[in-house]
């Protein structure tokens, strides 16, 4: 109100309305202030269609450039692709080349030597069920169930087998005609010119074999008839594998519808030889050195020093060393075997095997892997002094290098039996 003025007067009354509109319109651009949030997404939703339409339109004409771009790049993608197709078929066939000469190589580690058959003719192979073995002590149990001889493994069939040398090799029992010995390999050929590689992995009673039509002996065939017997996982796969497949047992499925069906023509004695590395590790997979063929193995003097001499000659060199005795014998015994292949020396050599004297307590023997100076290298167990199970056996053994002086303050009069 103008002071003075009437309040009533026309004057005072516009001023007042004047004043309560711009008050009001101060509240009320404070409010569309405090709401221009709200006014923004109305606005925004007007627009809204048109900006997502647009958005469409270009990821449409993205796609469809992605879709030119990958198909323009397929020739050069083709292209590259066949350049490489002489390289891929390179790499193969080095690849294939390598395997063979490597499996061929690995194949030859074994020689084969003819046994005279105790009975000639023979098609029977009998079936054996490998739970039966139940003695945990004893080498059959070793073999098939604590692969003590090679990793067991089971075929198709649920026949048990081990694989060395390229071949697979079938457990199976043979009479003691063959041999008294687990883990002795066999080869045996058929009529239809199919080999069949098998360990022991049982031997055929003498009370419960008899003659067969080739030799006097008694122990040569099972009661059925049967020369090899294989064995495996009979009750659980075999059989009702056998059954599913229309045969009564195994022995009608190789005669009538396998690739073992036929007589056995030829026994063979299966021997694996050393590949001559003298500074390599023991190869404890090779069950002739170690095992089946070692002297000291058969009279459980696992962990000696001559059980592993025994073993690591037989690896590097293939053959029977000839020694049998205590280590201080060993190469005198060794010279008598091969004196055409070894000489006496007071001097060592690498490959040479080394005995000390007998005096003082000393009996020890040691293979000779190197010689520089006087410095002599050798491979030699029972290094804790004890006769041990196999398990430990073929961890009691060292590679340790003397000098001439520790040599003889530790073995006295040490003598050696070197290549020739």
């Amino acid at each position: 109100m103008i002071r003075g003025n009437d309040p009533d007067s026309t004057t005072n009354k516009t001023m007042w309305y004047v004043n309560k509109a711009a008050r009001g319109s101060v509240r009320t651009i404070g409010q569309m202030w405090r709401q221009r949030k709200n006014i923004q997404r109305i606005m925004s939703s007007i627009r809204h269609p048109f900006r997502t339409l647009k958005n469409i339109g270009k990821a449409f004409i993205n796609s469809l450039s992605a879709i030119y771009t990958a198909i323009a790049t397929i020739p050069v993608i083709m292209s590259v692709l066949i350049s490489m197709i002489p390289v891929v078929l390179m790499f193969m066939c080095i690849f294939i080349v390598i395997s063979s000469v490597l499996g061929f190589i690995s194949s030859q580690s074994y020689t084969f030597t003819d046994i005279k058959m105790c009975d000639t003719g023979n098609t029977i192979k009998d079936l054996a069920n490998e739970s039966a073995v139940t003695n945990t002590a004893s080498e059959q149990y070793k073999l098939l169930f604590e692969n003590k001889y090679g990793q067991i493994k089971h075929d198709e069939w649920g026949l048990a087998y081990i694989e060395d040398g390229g071949y697979k090799w079938y457990c199976n029992a043979m009479a003691t005609y063959y041999t008294t010995t687990i883990g002795e390999k066999f080869r045996i050929t058929l009529d239809s010119g199919e080999q069949i590689y098998i360990i022991i992995c049982d031997i055929k009673a003498d009370a419960h074999t008899h003659q067969g039509n080739n030799d006097s002996s008694h122990a040569c065939l099972s009661g059925d008839g049967s020369m090899v017997e294989f064995y495996g996982d009979v009750n659980r796969t075999t059989m009702p594998k056998l059954h599913a497949a229309g045969f009564g047992g195994l022995n009608n499925n190789l005669d009538d519808n396998h690739k073992w069906k036929g007589a056995i023509t030829k026994v063979e004695r299966a021997m694996k030889y050393g590949g001559g590395d003298i500074t390599g590790s023991p190869d404890f997979s090779n069950t002739d050195a170690w095992i089946t063929k070692n002297p000291y193995a058969q009279g459980g003097l696992y962990g000696q020093c001559t059980w592993f001499a025994w073993g690591r000659f037989y690896e590097i060199y293939g053959y029977d060393p000839g020694f049998s005795g205590p280590g201080y014998k060993c190469v005198s015994e060794l010279l008598a075997a091969h004196g055409d292949k070894f000489k006496f020396s007071k001097d060592p050599t690498a490959g040479a095997v080394g005995s000390s004297d007998n005096k003082n307590g000393h009996n020890h023997v040691f293979i000779v892997v190197a010689v520089n100076g006087d410095q002599v290298t050798v491979h030699e167990g029972n290094i804790d002094g004890i006769t041990n199970d196999y398990a430990t056996a073929i961890t009691d053994w060292r590679t340790f290098t003397y000098s001439i002086s520790q040599l003889h303050a530790y073995y006295g009069d040490v003598t050696f039996a070197v290549p020739i």
